[in-house]
């Protein structure tokens, strides 16, 4: 919550600082993925792919405890690994569970590997009310609006 306020607001420092403090001992993938990701937004390559690297490992960890970690994952390699893994991955995950974060990751990750025709549906799925989704979320909309693009569809 406050680290990713602070870095919302610019205060990119005290973001990274307030990240690490809630890390701490047990430092849940989805808060290292979004420390390596303001790492990189900084243009700081190294930590943010030893962070992406301890995504996978605090997620392995995780999983072998039975935690079900394939969005964190999913998420990951869609921006920052493998976007054919990624939708795998978030294919098995929206068999066994399908959600509206599911339906972004798997329509963002399709995107990503070049099936946007197949990405729309599910970040449609993510975005309006009438198909299960329409939570008002920012990186939902940017997602659908980067499919559409690729597609050469436009707004109202």
């Amino acid at each position: 919550g406050r680290a990713r306020t602070l870095a919302s607001l610019g205060r990119s420092e005290e973001a990274v600082a307030a990240y690490r403090r809630a890390l701490g001992d047990r430092p849940r993938p989805e808060d290292l993925l979004e420390l390596g990701e303001l790492y990189e937004s900084l243009g700081q390559d190294g930590p943010a792919g030893a962070q992406y690297e301890r995504v996978r490992e605090r997620a392995g960890q995780e999983q072998a405890a039975g935690v079900d970690t394939a969005l964190v994952l999913g998420q990951l390699e869609a921006d920052h690994g493998d976007p054919e893994e990624a939708v795998r991955g978030l294919r098995e995950e929206w068999r066994r569970q399908p959600g509206t974060a599911v339906a972004d990751a798997l329509g963002w990750a399709l995107h990503r590997a070049g099936q946007d025709q197949e990405a729309l549906e599910f970040a449609t799925t993510a975005t309006e009310e009438a198909q299960g989704g329409g939570v008002r979320d920012a990186l939902y909309e940017f997602h659908r609006g980067a499919v559409e693009a690729e597609l050469g569809l436009s707004g109202p």
